[in-house]
Formats: C-alpha cells, sequence, structure tokens
C-alpha cells in the first residue's frame, strides 16, 4: 500500500489524493474509421446475440446489457428483441445533486469483496446456508452514467455535459448508457461465463446505445433487428489503450483479452473510481468520458476514454455502420429528471448490481459446445440443462429446464420442461415458450462442470478450474425467471464465514469533495417477472414469486475503508446483501426501501427521493421519513448521530455552507407591493417540512392548452351535458366526434411549460412527495414529476370500456387516422375511449 487517501467533505475540501497512477505519457490508438460490418461477422452490434445478421461476439453477453424498455406514447412497456424478451434485475441506488458538474465528475471509494476460504457445500441444499463465492451472487457490480449518442434513441442533437438534454421526451436528445463493470475472478472464461481471470478482479467500459427509427422520445418505432443494442466495450488498462477494437461493429478476440497492461485487481482491494469529461480540445475525436481506477492498495491504476481516437464508434440505426465517435457524459448536474428514458432504470448517477445469473447443479446434460470462429474459441465442455436440489424448488422434479432444439432463434416448442415463476412451478404454454406473452426460463445454459477443463482462447489451449458445476441462465433468456438461483437465497454478504464479504462504497462525491444530498433506491428486476403487467392488479414486487430472498442496500458508520481517511469520523459506508450482525446500522427497511411502481416504467420499483441527511438518523429523527411512513429503525450496535459535528454520518452541507435550496427564491423588500402575497406565500412554502400540490387546467394552458371556463374554454363552445359517458355509450356519433377531437388535440404537440418544471422541482427536492392533478396531459411527468396521480386519468392512453385492456393512445389514434371513425377493442369488441374512467357522481365525463 502506498499509503492513505485522505477524503474531505467540506465545502472547499477537494476529493482524494490518487497514488499510484498509470503512465502518464500513454500512447494513443489509432483513430477509427467508418465502418460498415459484413452480414455473417461476430460482433458487438447486437449486445442481446438475437441479430439475424451478426452472430454475437460474447455469447454471454447479454447478461451484462442495459435493460430497454418499450416507448409508445411516453409510456414504456417490456422490450423484446427479435420476438426475445429483454430483461436484467438491478437493484440500485441512483444519487441526486443539482450541484454543477455533479452529472459528469464524481469519484468513488470501493473495497471489492473476497470470496469465503471454507470448503464448498454450494449444492446440498438451496437454504441460504450454503457456501458462495461473489460470482454467484452477482457477474459483474458496476457504476452507471448517461452519455450522448445522437445516433441512439431518441436520435435528436445531444449537447454534452448540459442539462438542455432533459427531459428527453421534449428534447428528444439521443442518449447511450454508461456502466462501468467490475467482473468476479473464478468462473470463466468469459465469453461464455462470469469472469476474465481465475484470481483477479478486472473492470472494463460498456456504452450501450438503442438503435431505433424516428427523432420522437414518445415513440421508438421498429427498432432494427439486425443491431437493436449495439455496445461499445473497453478493458481498463494501464496505459489507457484499449487491448483490441471497443466498438460494436469491429470488436474482436482481442478486445476482450487481457494483456500485460490490464488492470487487474485482488480480492479486497480498495479503490477508487473516477469520472471526468475530457472536452475535445477543438478535435472531435481526442476528448471524451474518462474513467479511471486506482488499486489504492497495490498502486496500479487503470483508465479509459471513449473517445472516436481510441476506437469508439456511435451507430447509423439504419445500416448498423459505424462511424468514429466521443462519447461525452450527457449532463451537467445529477437531476433526479436526468436520465437515459429509453432504459428501464430511472438512471442517472448509480451504482448497482447484476443479480440472477447463477444456479449450482449436481450434474449438467445435453451437451452444447460453444465456438467462436473470430476469437478462435472453442469450450466443448458447455451442457444446457442443469439438475440437482436447487431445480426442486417449489414442487420441481430435480431436472431442469431444456434443451432447446437451435442456438440463438429457437422455435416454438421446442424447449421441454420451459417454466415461469411461482410459488409453485408454472409451465410455459405449450408452443409460447418464446412468446411475447410468458417470460420463461426456456433452458439453463450455458452449464459449465466443476473442476479443470481444457478450453481454446484466442487459439490458445488453456486450463480453467471452476468450483461448482453451475448454469448462468443466459443462452436462451436473459437470467433466471423462475428465481430458485443463488441470487434468490439468503447466501448474500451477511458477516458469516461462508459468504462473500460485501462490496463496500463510499461516495460518490463531486468535484468540489461534497457528497450527494438526495438518494433514491431502485430496481427493474418486477420487469423480468411473468406475473408483473402493466395495470391495477399487477403482481410486480420484490421478492419474486418463487425466491426465498431477495438483497437489499444496507448502511454502517462502524466499518471503514482500508487506507482511505475522512474528514468526518465515523463515514457512512454503503454495503450490499444483507443485514450483517453488529455492522449493519440501517438497513432501510429492507425490501421496503425500492418504494413502489415507477410511472416511467411499471416493471421498476422506486423509493421516492430522500434527503442523505435523513437516511441515517436515529429512530427519534427519522419519524415520519421512511419509505412506508413508519418510524425508521437501527440495526446492529451503532446509529449514525447526525447534527452534532464530527459525529454526523453521511453529512450534507448545511445552506451556510454553499448548498442553496434553488427550488424556491423570496422576494426581496423592494419588489411591488403587488408581490408581496407571493413573497409570503414562498415563505410559508420554505417552512414547510410537506407541501401537497394540487393543480387544474389553468397549469396547463400557456403550453397551448385550452381550460374548460376560462374565456377560451373548451365549454364556451360545446355542451358539457352531451360528452357524459353514458352519451358515449350510447350514440355512436358523440364517439366519433371526440375521436375527431383527440386527433387534433393541442395535448401531442404540448410541452411542459415553467409551472410544471417548478412544481417537478419541488418534488425532486423532496418537498412536495406527491403532485395531484385534474389534468389529463401527462405535463407533469415529461417535466419529470415521478409520483403523480391522476383524478381524471390520462388522454395518452385508450381503454376498453367492456374489458379494460389498455393501449397507448398513439397505437389506437392511427387506426383513427387510417379511417375508423369509431375504434372498438380488437378483442372483446368493445367501445374504446381516450384516458382512465373518472367517476363523478352518478355520471362520467371524458
Amino acid at each position: 500500500m502506498r499509503g492513505a487517501v485522505r477524503v474531505a467533505t467540506g465545502a472547499t475540501a477537494v476529493v482524494a489524493v490518487v497514488v499510484g497512477l498509470g503512465a502518464a505519457n500513454a500512447r494513443a490508438a489509432s483513430p477509427a474509421t467508418a465502418a460498415a460490418p459484413v452480414a455473417g461477422s461476430e460482433n458487438l452490434l447486437d449486445c442481446n446475440g438475437f441479430s439475424p445478421a451478426y452472430p454475437p461476439a460474447v455469447p454471454a453477453m447479454k447478461m451484462r446489457c442495459t435493460d430497454p424498455v418499450t416507448v409508445y406514447g411516453g409510456h414504456s412497456y417490456k422490450f423484446y428483441d427479435n420476438g426475445h424478451y429483454i430483461g436484467h434485475d438491478e437493484p440500485s441506488v441512483k444519487f441526486i445533486s443539482n450541484a454543477p458538474g455533479s452529472g459528469n465528475t464524481m469519484t468513488y471509494f470501493q473495497q471489492l469483496s473476497t470470496d469465503p476460504a471454507a470448503n464448498l457445500t454450494r449444492t446440498t441444499s438451496p437454504t441460504g446456508t450454503t457456501v458462495s463465492d461473489y460470482a454467484e451472487l452477482s457477474p459483474a457490480p458496476w457504476f452507471g452514467l448517461p452519455v450522448c449518442d445522437p445516433g441512439s434513441f431518441p436520435n435528436g442533437a445531444c449537447t454534452p455535459v448540459s442539462d438542455s438534454n432533459a427531459p428527453q421526451s421534449t428534447t428528444n436528445a439521443g442518449s447511450a448508457f454508461l456502466e462501468l463493470q467490475f467482473y468476479p475472478p473464478g468462473y470463466g472464461p468469459w465469453p461464455d461465463n462470469v469472469s476474465m481471470d481465475q484470481t483477479h478482479w478486472t473492470v472494463a467500459l460498456n456504452i450501450d446505445s438503442l438503435e431505433c427509427a424516428g427523432t420522437d422520445a414518445s415513440g421508438c418505432g421498429a427498432p432494427n433487428p439486425n443491431c437493436v443494442e449495439p455496445v461499445n466495450f473497453a478493458l481498463l488498462t494501464h496505459n489507457g489503450v484499449p487491448t483490441g477494437a471497443p466498438s460494436p461493429q469491429n470488436a474482436n478476440g482481442s478486445s476482450f483479452a487481457i494483456d500485460t497492461d490490464t488492470l487487474l485487481m485482488n480480492p479486497g482491494d480498495v479503490t477508487k473510481v473516477a469520472f471526468t469529461d475530457v472536452p475535445n480540445a477543438g478535435s472531435p475525436s481526442t476528448g471524451g468520458l474518462r474513467v479511471e481506477v486506482d488499486d489504492i492498495t497495490t498502486g496500479l491504476s487503470g483508465f479509459i476514454v471513449a473517445s472516436a481516437a481510441n476506437g469508439f464508434m456511435n451507430t447509423n440505426n439504419g445500416t448498423c455502420a459505424g462511424t468514429a465517435f466521443s462519447f461525452h457524459a450527457m449532463y451537467s448536474t445529477a437531476s433526479q429528471i436526468n436520465q437515459v428514458d429509453w432504459a428501464a432504470l430511472e438512471g442517472g448517477v448509480l451504482m448497482q448490481d447484476e443479480i440472477g445469473h447463477f444456479e449450482p447443479c449436481t450434474s449438467i446434460t445435453s451437451n452444447d459446445a460453444v465456438t467462436i470462429s473470430s476469437q478462435n474459441f472453442s469450450d466443448p465442455a458447455v451442457k444446457e440443462v442443469c439438475n440437482g436440489p436447487f431445480e426442486a424448488e417449489n414442487g420441481a422434479s430435480g431436472t431442469g429446464e431444456g434443451p432447446c432444439n437451435g442456438t440463438t432463434q429457437p422455435t416454438a416448442q421446442a424447449c421441454p420442461g420451459s417454466t415461469t415463476e411461482g410459488t409453485t412451478v408454472t409451465a410455459c404454454p405449450s408452443g409460447l415458450n418464446f412468446s411475447p406473452l410468458n417470460l420463461c426460463e426456456n433452458a439453463d445454459g450455458f452449464c459449465i462442470p466443476s473442476g479443470t477443463r481444457t478450453v481454446i482462447l484466442n487459439g490458445n489451449m488453456t486450463s480453467w478450474t471452476q468450483a461448482v458445476t453451475a448454469c448462468e441462465n443466459n443462452q436462451f433468456q436473459n437470467g433466471d425467471l423462475d428465481y430458485d438461483g443463488s441470487s434468490y437465497i439468503a447466501d448474500w454478504p451477511d458477516g458469516s464465514a461462508n459468504h462473500p464479504t460485501s462490496f463496500r462504497y463510499l461516495g460518490p462525491f463531486d468535484a468540489a469533495g461534497n457528497p450527494y444530498p438526495s438518494v433514491q433506491w431502485e430496481t427493474h428486476g418486477p420487469g423480468s417477472e411473468n406475473n408483473c403487467v402493466n395495470g391495477p392488479n399487477s403482481a410486480c414486487k420484490v421478492p419474486p414469486d418463487g425466491a426465498a430472498f431477495y438483497p437489499f442496500w444496507s448502511m454502517t458508520s462502524t466499518q471503514g475503508l482500508s487506507g482511505i481517511t475522512t474528514a468526518q469520523n465515523n463515514p457512512c459506508v454503503w454495503n450490499f446483501g444483507n443485514d450483517i450482525a453488529g455492522v449493519t446500522t440501517d438497513d432501510f427497511n429492507k425490501l421496503a426501501q425500492y418504494g413502489s411502481q415507477s410511472s416511467h416504467f411499471f416493471g421498476t420499483l422506486i423509493s421516492a427521493v430522500t434527503d442523505q441527511r435523513r437516511v441515517s438518523e436515529p429512530d427519534t429523527r427519522r419519524r415520519d421519513r421512511s419509505l412506508d411512513g413508519r418510524p425508521g429503525r437501527s440495526v446492529g450496535s451503532r446509529a449514525c448521530d447526525h447534527g452534532r459535528g464530527d459525529g454526523d454520518c453521511c453529512r450534507v452541507p448545511s445552506p451556510e455552507e454553499g448548498r442553496r435550496d434553488s427550488t424556491l427564491t423570496e422576494s426581496s423588500a423592494s419588489e411591488a407591493a403587488h408581490e408581496a402575497p407571493l413573497a409570503e406565500a414562498v415563505r410559508y412554502l420554505r417552512s414547510a417540512r410537506r407541501i401537497l400540490v394540487f393543480t387544474g387546467a389553468g397549469i396547463s394552458t400557456e403550453s397551448g392548452i385550452p381550460d374548460f371556463r376560462g374565456p377560451q374554454g373548451v365549454w364556451r363552445t360545446r355542451d358539457p351535458n352531451r360528452y357524459t359517458i353514458q352519451n358515449y355509450i350510447a350514440d355512436p356519433e358523440v364517439r366519433r366526434e371526440r375521436w375527431r377531437d383527440r386527433l387534433d388535440a393541442a395535448v401531442d404537440s404540448a410541452r411542459p411549460n415553467a409551472a410544471h418544471v417548478g412544481v417537478a422541482r419541488l418534488q425532486l427536492g423532496g418537498r412536495a412527495p406527491v403532485i395531484v392533478t385534474q389534468n389529463i396531459d401527462g405535463l407533469h411527468q415529461a417535466a419529470g414529476a415521478v409520483d403523480v396521480i391522476e383524478l381524471h386519468g390520462t388522454t395518452l392512453e385508450v381503454t376498453c370500456l367492456e374489458c379494460a385492456r389498455r393501449l397507448p393512445a398513439s397505437v389506437v389514434l392511427d387506426r383513427v387516422r387510417e379511417g375508423d371513425d369509431d375504434p372498438h377493442c380488437e378483442l372483446c369488441g368493445g367501445p374504446c375511449r381516450c384516458g382512465r374512467r373518472a367517476r363523478h357522481g352518478r355520471s362520467e365525463t371524458l
């Protein structure tokens, strides 16, 4: 160890003095040129591996991809790539700050997990008492960040490091999702497994894009089936030069190969992770987002700049061709609305653990060797089906799912034994294994035997030793969709010698050394549940049916990170997994931390925005502040003591130290007398702990949407009594009038005004937890509000009045434009109407 790194969190402090830097005079790579992919070539043009034109260069890559959503009419739905459901399970913490630069410059500290030394007992009983390695629980803990990509959905111009890109639903700024992923040791090799090295952790930069036609964030259109989700990939190296071409079009075996310049880290090492954005400085190729990992324990470092000069490319959504491109951070701040709108997570600045990709087996059957010609790779021992006690859970037989007849494109009925989630085993309907109607675990592959085996990697015969016979559940679907594997039992870090140590996280800190003021917990794991559907009876939840456990985030002030000292005593350290006896200070009510369904995507659970000053307060200070409305509780031997000088835990600078509330500003004494009532209202709002916002039609008039009773109101020219729900059902002409009105409605072109934005900021700052509106225009959500009660529903959706089926309004409006002037439900034949039903006394309005 080269000496301690000091972290200061005062207003004038600078985060971290870096030790053990890599080569300062790193040689530059040759600039990339435009690249057109060759049909049949293996590459990274579809991270999920289902492209009919380009086979995957890394068949196991799909478990490391970003989880997209299908966007229609401003609403999000489950995503399918060439008929295959795409979903992941990624519990996350999102960090929020309005400080300039917080969206592009940040520093984390972390201690890598260490695996237990105990003898293996992993296949004896899936009860949570087995011995587990971290690779069994998570193939990739990672840090995330939005980056600009005008070649990615929604394909509009994107100004680097600028909040002018938000919200994407109005700016159409093209975006990509950056993940800095850490890969655990011991379970490889990487093309069809989890690890890149037998004994070391490795780290790589992944940038995932989404290729959809059009430039409107309200509708993705048809994704290009040949290059749905291209990914740029580069290992971090000592000299900053990628080991091989990082672009989706040109990636090859060298891109994923470890060499002498690759950063290798030991289990238990403490690392510093830094994100900075390097300006192009007159050249479009030399700058880009820079990520650096400094191993404080060993003094070694690795970094990469996502630049055109290093071979990074964005992708043409029509031809799949690549053009040299430098990826920059998308936003200036880490405001709550600064997201990648096509991703399932409400992601911004976040840390995360990918889970749900490991199932121990007593035996594996059905040979399915993996061969990758472009990498000269062969792994003949791979199989498809897992057998053993984990497959005997929930009443199953002990024989796993599969095998499938086919490789990346199995046909219906080709995977015997396919199952969905459930407290008891539920078979997938015959012929629907790969139907969007059912999220089925089709087969267990890729399955790898324990012991030492020989593989051919980059043309060289290599021995790999694996501790446990296991399957990754990622050959024919994205993960463990019946939830009976290692991620869903209590094998997570809990202080036991039989389980790995937790990843410990400190930060993030912005460029001024300040922690981020607010957080949200979220997971989009429910989106992968077969029982999770869009509607009022949805079963989107954690743990999913079939799971015995679900991991959660916690904090402690009893731990530290070796080699790190801070300007405050007892700094709070994040852990992930389970409670740790004598260590955990607060577990935030465990699974309750994930909150409720997100308005962004029904398959995502997310908490309210929470001030970090409240995160670690003792019970007496957390009344009415916990996520479920109950007083918070502490676990373990100590509670953080907020508000008492050096004893503060996760302390946020006070307003006197430079942190200002930018949401509300008081009028000065010199303001005109007519502004005095406004100033008084502002004072009341500033002193209020919670604010209830209730809005009506008037808030949207400046956005071009007329109100009902004003000078230009709708009821000045229309008789409201004509448009009751009873008349709508009984009179086809009323329905035709309303559909003609809906085609011409101003709501489709309306954009949020300053009032909508101000209300959203009140909520995102934690002042207004809930917004109640009579409006049906969706402009509060478009401005970034995340918890809105719509008393009269929304005109962005269509409901069948018979079977209550709901569809995006854009889908039905297309039918109206094509001549169907009175659209009825295609399932039951009932009449459709825009919006949800809203009762008023004995009648309903439309």
